[in-house]
């Protein structure tokens, strides 16, 4: 399988193996759990594993992201939330090297050849443990390399993938590093005892290290590479060379990934024309960076939230509806009238919080009905009534469609001219977005810090914090991934709050 060099190999039959034990081609080409993702594999993949391994980096990567938005960067409830994800779907056990001796903590350890019956066993979890992660990878390097946004958004998961894996595989331990750095062939030298004795006053004041320097490993790292450091004042400098400690070195090697995957991810887009003359991968690319992996609200979801009625949309829809919907109805309701990529968004959102298809049909019918562009009779027989159908699976293929999620949302085609779909953070003006939010009743301390969210295109927890200030929660107290959950929630959060508020009743 290759992603930036030249033409994927995908077949639908399992893939062959090198030849050797599986202790053999672990040390050859997985010394480390961890990689640089340097090399695409050259492998053959099934078109199964192909799927599910997408798949689970790409859940990998967004529950990643969610947790970060929830928990922020520092914390145990943000270690544990990824330490589960990462083990349930990319079976990560933070086994760092293979070592035939003995090792210290954190290490495991595998035994040579015909010393322990379950050597190869052990082997062959690690490798296939390690291949996957390889594998997966470079598929999702594929399906994110088209747009700037969707290039951002990988390698920033990416990266905060990596640093999570190194902290957990470090833990203090300078001989994992050793032997991470020889195998990924990157060369920085450890900073001598005399050199850290001699300098012992100055590493102390200069990186505000908690404990004795003398204690603290420390690398030696160009001042180039490390002017996120420098600029934190997190490093001596001596000479062009930052004294950096270990807790601050993984800020180094992502550094040094960001600009590798940053660069092979240009290099993808170029020859991904060639790689999508495959029918058979071409349509799991393209649906890879819009997959959503969490519920599909295909069906209603009023057995959780509560049926609902056609008289309860306009005051539902300025409680529980997210900014993407809300502002959909509001403009149907004022023009009477969508275009298609718009009446898809709402139409399939309103199905999935359980409109039933006679109120649908009703519902754009009175307000089509109302628009001189298109009138009862067009209405029938123009085809609105019949995508109205589709919709809930009564034309067509007879298969209803889910309604979209917000990454689905944010990836599609932006919205031109008059159109009206789309995710508002990604696609409104600044200056349309706080006027828009002041109204909605938003706070201007918090439409501050939404704007600051956008701009920094964390598009999803801006939708997030919208959430949580029109609900009374806390910052990070959410994560919303799709624009029925936001409903979901939102129902469930007004119920209790209903219930703290006897005298109070929702719809």
């Amino acid at each position: 399988m290759q992603a930036a060099g030249g033409r994927k190999r995908v077949r639908p039959s399992a893939r062959v193996q090198s030849s050797g034990s599986y202790l053999q081609r672990l040390r050859e080409e997985y010394p480390h759990a961890l990689q640089l993702y340097d090399t695409p594999p050259v492998d053959n993949v099934s078109l199964e594993d192909f799927r599910h391994f997408a798949a689970d980096r790409y859940e990998v990567l967004s529950r990643l992201s969610n947790a970060k938005a929830s928990f922020g960067r520092e914390g145990d409830k943000l270690k544990d939330a990824i330490k589960v994800v990462t083990g349930k779907r990319l079976s990560l056990k933070f086994r760092p090297t293979v070592k035939e001796e003995p090792t210290k903590t954190r290490h495991i350890r595998v035994p040579a050849v015909g010393e322990d019956g379950d050597a190869e066993r052990q082997a062959k979890d690690m490798y296939e443990e390690r291949r996957k992660d390889h594998v997966s990878h470079f598929i999702l390097r594929l399906a994110f390399c088209r747009t700037e946004e969707l290039r951002r958004w990988f390698v920033e998961n990416e990266l905060e993938l990596f640093r999570f894996r190194f902290e957990a595989l470090v833990a203090g331990t300078t001989s994992v590093v050793k032997d991470f750095l020889n195998a990924a062939h990157l060369s920085y030298d450890e900073a001598t005892e005399d050199e850290k004795k001699a300098l012992r006053q100055q590493l102390a004041e200069s990186t505000g290290t908690r404990s004795d320097s003398l204690a603290t490993h420390f690398y030696k790292v160009p001042f180039c590479q490390a002017f996120d450091l420098v600029s934190r004042r997190r490093v001596f400098l001596k000479q062009g060379i930052a004294y950096v400690p270990l807790d601050d070195f993984v800020s180094i090697l992502n550094n040094e990934l960001r600009a590798r995957l940053q660069k092979a991810l240009l290099m993808t887009a170029r020859t991904l024309p060639g790689v999508e003359d495959d029918s058979r991968i071409s349509p799991l690319l393209k649906g890879i960076s819009q997959l959503y992996t969490g519920e599909d609200y295909s069906q209603p979801s009023s057995d959780v939230t509560g049926a609902i009625s056609l008289n309860q949309l306009d005051d539902v829809s300025k409680k529980s509806y997210s900014p993407c919907m809300r502002y959909l109805h509001e403009t149907l309701r004022e023009r009477h009238h969508l275009k298609h990529q718009s009446r898809l968004q709402l139409g399939l959102f309103i199905k999935g919080i359980g409109v039933t298809l006679n109120d649908a049909l009703q519902f754009w019918r009175m307000e089509f009905n109302q628009s001189p562009r298109v009138g009862p009779e067009k209405f029938e027989k123009g085809g609105y009534a019949y995508s109205v159908r589709h919709y809930y699976g009564k034309e067509g293929k007879r298969k209803a469609i889910s309604p979209f999620s917000c990454m689905k949302v944010i990836t599609s085609n932006a919205p031109a001219g008059d159109e009206t779909h789309g995710c508002p953070f990604k696609h409104w003006d600044a200056d349309v977005m706080r006027s828009k939010l002041k109204r909605w009743g938003v706070a201007q301390p918090v439409v501050t810090e939404i704007l600051g969210l956008v701009k920094d295109h964390h598009y999803q927890i801006a939708c997030s914090r919208y959430f949580e200030a029109t609900h009374n929660l806390t910052s990070g107290t959410v994560a919303i991934n799709h624009p029925n959950e936001f409903y979901q929630y939102s129902r469930i959060r007004l119920n209790e709050l209903a219930e703290a508020l006897p005298s109070a009743k929702e719809p």
